[in-house]
């Protein structure tokens, strides 16, 4: 009987981490951020669903050594100045490094869903708040979600390729497409472990 418990309890973790696996191989989505403006600014972004909602995490290159930049999410299909706005949130800041590259991160308080449906835009603007300069130096638009359908939209290669740490990962955490995940792991180690034992009682019984 206790080598039937075993293995039934083996089972059970062994389904529960494939459940678990399957779960965190989310989507996602990666948007090409072009310069402006004749900036020269230019990398990339990648959106994907996280705990506390949705994770952009932006790389980024050509900006003056030191420089601080605001960087905004924004309603629009378009990098053109009637194609996108009003502000949606912010981002986190970019800040240079001495090479003029950075590397940030936000967690948004928005699900995955919301915005990666085509109808987004990434736009990093010349100062380092919209008082100060709003001008926009670099735009990326994100594409729908491969279960939504996506927009026709062109945009120009990237400027660079930073490198380094990822800075800033802030923002709200109060939802997230992720939740459900330790529930149904929890479920499912729950029902697969009932059931071996329900089969290694009864086996038992038979003898």
């Amino acid at each position: 009987m206790n080598r039937l418990v075993a293995a039934g309890t083996v089972l059970a973790l062994c389904c529960a981490l494939i459940v678990r696996s399957s779960l965190l191989a989310q989507e996602e989505v990666d948007v090409t951020i072009a310069p402006l403006n004749g900036s020269g600014v230019g990398g990339s972004a990648t959106l994907q669903p996280a705990v506390g909602g949705t994770q952009v995490t932006m790389t980024l290159g050509g900006m003056p050594p030191g420089s601080a930049h605001a960087n905004y999410l924004y309603q629009g299909s378009g990098c053109g100045a009637s194609e996108y706005g009003p502000t949606v949130e912010p981002l986190t800041s970019i800040g240079a490094d001495a090479n003029g590259d950075a590397a940030v991160a936000t967690v948004l308080d928005l699900r995955y869903s919301q915005i990666a449906d085509g109808a987004h835009v990434i736009v990093v603007h010349a100062g380092a708040t919209l008082e100060d300069d709003a001008t926009p130096i670099a735009c990326g638009v994100i594409p729908a979600a491969s279960s939504q359908p996506t927009p026709a939209v062109t945009t120009a290669a990237p400027q660079a390729t930073p490198s380094g740490p990822v800075a800033g990962l802030g923002g709200p955490r109060n939802g997230s497409d992720l939740l459900p995940t330790g529930i149904v792991v929890a479920l499912g180690v729950f029902g697969l472990a009932s059931a071996g034992a329900a089969f290694a009682l009864r086996y038992s019984q038979r003898r």
